[in-house]
């Protein structure tokens, strides 16, 4: 029997115990005070060494324990965590990305042309699981390479659903990311960029420099949801506007986000990138007529503000949609909705160009309102990129990545050439249905390899 692997050297080997009999001795704790025996009749226990009699005394030197396995590289340990969960850890995005020359090709041509021309925006449509969010997330990183500043929300249809601005603001300022010789978050680009007199005239930017920057202001500007109270507990922080819960406030929202990216731009940066993923959600709330058009004022909204298409003053007609019981401000070919109380309506855009790239990410939906609304927008200048099946060659590339850096994070597991090409003949299949089940399916047997290193690789997933 293979012995325990905190035992150490003893004197004692046999012992007889009244009722099991006789045993071996495999190992000790508690300093000697029991014993762990193999008992002839084939159990195996810890034993009080007051209720053994000791059989037989002689030097033995038993194997301590085993060599333990090697670590391996623990970034590499991160990034199979992620890849068992189908997703792609974001630090590995740039390097981790196949298959995409072309969609990547038309991404930089739309960000060179945006820090141009001061906005733009792009629609990514692909199938669940096929990579959308990690083209986004290359977006994220590439931006933040060229100089813009970057913020990416996840859409769902409980909190951060479409039709409620403030979270969906919220979680773009949590994420909120440039370089300024370092990277910086948003904290930093208020301590930077706004207390000067650039934005003297802005509604909400215009007050920070006047005020001590303390948690409550942060948690404000910031859109967390803080009762007015805390605002008005001091003078200095009483006047401030309110940043509204409501649905109608997408003029507020897309003002502010205007208001960085026009910043930026001025201050030498390209603009402001902003990613919306699972856009999709909005058609969860289709049953809610008024939400569903709230929701759809938000996502024009900020298309029509990244393409700069939108007035940066309030010069339309505005009046009240009875049949939605919303103000409308009238500007032609375009209807935008503003809050019922005027001394709070913003325009959309702060300046112009906004500086803002927005870049939604939709799962391709049958609903007429997504053919109509949506894709509805390349008319405006929307730009549109399909992804596309990944080709064979690309989940091959793919499969010897992922090897080679479970060989790095796992380096004392044995796995032959040859295996590796057989298992890659078992694997590809699920290279059908998408990147994030192959993901998952090539982890998943390379832990099962490692702990049961002679299965049949063919009946694997049999």
């Amino acid at each position: 029997m293979k012995r325990y692997k905190n035992q150490i050297a003893r004197s004692i080997e046999t012992v007889t115990h009244p009722f099991f009999g006789k045993g071996e001795v495999l190992g000790e704790r508690w300093r000697g005070q029991e014993l762990l025996v193999h008992f002839r009749i084939g159990i195996t226990v810890w034993i009080p060494i007051s209720r053994l009699k000791i059989e037989k005394r002689e030097r033995i030197k038993p194997k301590i324990m085993e060599t333990p396995p090697k670590i391996g590289e623990h970034s590499k340990r991160e990034m199979l965590e992620a890849f068992k969960l189908g997703i792609v850890p974001q630090k590995g995005v740039l390097d981790f990305t196949y298959g995409r020359e072309e969609e990547i090709e038309v991404v930089k041509n739309a960000l060179t042309k945006a820090g141009e021309d001061g906005g733009g925006c792009l629609i990514v449509e692909g199938e669940y699981g096929g990579g959308k969010t990690h083209f986004l997330d290359y977006i994220y990183l590439h931006a933040l390479s060229m100089d813009f500043a970057v913020c990416k929300v996840s859409l769902d249809p409980f909190d951060v659903t479409p039709y409620k601005p403030r979270r969906i603001y919220r979680e773009l300022i949590s994420t909120f990311l440039y370089k300024n010789g370092k990277e910086k978050n948003f904290r930093d680009f208020v301590l930077d960029y706004v207390k000067d007199d650039l934005l003297k005239d802005n509604r909400f930017f215009r007050h920070p420099k006047d005020i001590d920057m303390d948690e409550v202001v942060w948690d404000w500007i910031s859109g967390e949801d803080k009762p007015r109270w805390w605002l008005s507990k001091k003078s200095k922080t009483r006047g401030l506007p309110l940043l509204p819960s409501y649905s109608t406030a997408a003029d507020n929202y897309c003002y502010i986000l205007s208001s960085i990216g026009w910043t930026l731009r001025k201050k030498g940066k390209k603009g402001l990138v902003v990613l919306i993923d699972e856009a999709e959600t909005l058609f969860h709330i289709w049953w809610k007529t008024l939400s569903l058009e709230k929701g759809l004022n938000l996502i024009r909204g900020l298309a029509l503000t990244a393409l700069n298409r939108l007035p940066d003053k309030i010069e339309g007609k505005i009046y009240k949609d009875e049949e939605i019981g919303v103000l409308v401000e009238d500007l032609g070919d375009i209807r935008i909705i503003h809050r019922g109380v005027r001394n709070t309506m913003t325009p959309y855009i702060y300046n112009k160009p906004s500086g803002v790239f927005l870049v939604l990410a939709f799962t391709p939906m049958v609903s007429p309102i997504y053919r109509d609304d949506i894709l509805g927008l390349l008319d405006r200048g929307v730009g549109f990129i399909s992804l596309k099946r990944l080709q064979t060659s690309a989940y091959d590339n793919m499969f010897y990545r992922l090897a080679d850096i479970y060989q790095s994070a796992f380096p004392d597991m044995k796995i032959t050439k040859e295996s590796v090409e057989e298992l890659k003949k078992v694997i590809i299949p699920f290279s059908q249905r998408g990147v994030r089940i192959f993901l998952k399916a090539t982890i998943d047997a390379f832990d099962i390899i490692r702990h049961y290193p002679g299965i049949e690789l063919q009946g694997l997933f049999g």
